[in-house]
C-alpha cells in the first residue's frame, strides 16, 4: 500500500506541473500582439479630425481668410492628447500656402496621410493632414 500512495502523489505532482506548465503557455499565446497603437487607428483619427474640419466650414474658408487661431485651436484643444497632426493647404499648383503644426510635436516616421480635394470657384485645392503618435 506505501508503495502505491506514493508512487500515486508522484504522478498527481507531475500532472500539477505540466498542467501548469501548458496553462502558462496558453496564457502567454492568448494575449493580444498588436501594438498599443495600430496604424488602422491612427488612419481612423486622421479622417476623422479632417471630416470635422471640413463640417465646420474650417477648410472651406481657410483660403480666403486667416482662420490660423481657429485651426490651431482644433489641433491642440479638440484632438486626442496622444496624437499629433500637420495640416497643410495647397493651391492648385499643389505649393504650401498654409501649413499648420499641433504645439508641442515633433515629426515620427509612421505617419497616416488623409487628403481632400477643395473645389473653390473653377479652381482645385487640395487639403493634407498628417498624424503620427507622440
Amino acid at each position: 500500500m506505501k508503495k502505491g500512495f506514493i508512487f500515486t502523489i508522484d504522478i498527481l505532482l507531475s500532472l500539477l506541473v505540466a498542467l501548469g506548465f501548458f496553462s502558462g503557455i496558453i496564457i502567454f499565446m492568448s494575449e493580444p500582439s498588436t501594438p498599443q497603437f495600430s496604424t488602422t487607428d491612427l488612419h481612423q483619427n486622421t479622417l476623422s479630425a479632417l471630416i470635422s474640419l471640413e463640417a465646420n466650414d474650417t477648410l472651406r474658408d481657410a483660403f480666403s481668410q486667416n482662420l490660423t487661431p481657429r485651426i490651431m485651436e482644433f489641433l491642440n484643444n479638440a484632438t486626442a492628447s496622444n496624437l499629433c497632426f500637420n495640416l497643410t493647404f495647397l493651391n492648385d499648383t499643389f505649393k504650401i500656402e498654409q501649413n499648420h503644426v499641433k504645439a508641442n510635436c515633433s515629426r515620427q516616421n509612421q505617419i497616416a496621410i488623409a487628403r481632400r480635394p477643395l473645389y473653390a470657384g473653377e479652381r482645385i485645392r487640395m487639403v493634407t493632414l498628417e498624424a503620427w503618435y507622440k
